[in-house]
């Protein structure tokens, strides 16, 4: 009897174990887009948390006013929120952009390609860690929901 008990209480145990372990995976979500009551694209959002911090990562299309197709937007964050990285690989109007950043003490460097040809950027920031607000609100959503 007690042999049995005590293998009940270990598969109780295992079993909330893995549950805890599903708990601390990814969690997705999707999100429809709708203008004047339409819905015109959708975006899906993953976000992961770990011990090196906390990845943003979404994919989406949006048909009107404009043509855009995300194949992958991703603005990682250390465990303090402080930005490390953003990358963008997406198609608008036809044409491709992508955009790689990279966050270090307080300027941001941005390189990339648009339609009509490479760029880069570099921008002096706040050495107080921000929050990446790209054009893609429902991403900017999930960042605010996690940092609250």
């Amino acid at each position: 009897m007690l042999l049995r008990n005590c293998t009940w209480a270990f598969l109780v145990l295992l079993a909330s174990g893995a549950q805890a372990q599903e708990a601390a995976g990814p969690s997705s979500r999707g999100y429809t887009i709708f203008l004047r009551g339409t819905p015109i694209g959708r975006e899906d959002v993953t976000v992961r948390t770990d011990a090196a911090g906390i990845s943003i990562v979404s994919q989406g299309r949006m048909s009107v006013p404009s043509s855009i197709t995300t194949r992958r937007a991703e603005a990682k964050y250390s465990p303090d929120w402080t930005p490390q990285g953003f990358a963008l690989d997406a198609t608008v109007n036809g044409g491709d952009v992508t955009a790689t950043s990279t966050f270090a003490a307080n300027v941001v460097r941005t390189a990339g390609t648009q339609t009509g040809g490479p760029y880069t950027r570099e921008h002096t920031i706040s050495p107080q860690p921000v929050l990446l607000l790209p054009s893609s609100f429902f991403r900017a959503v999930e960042a605010g929901w996690r940092r609250c």
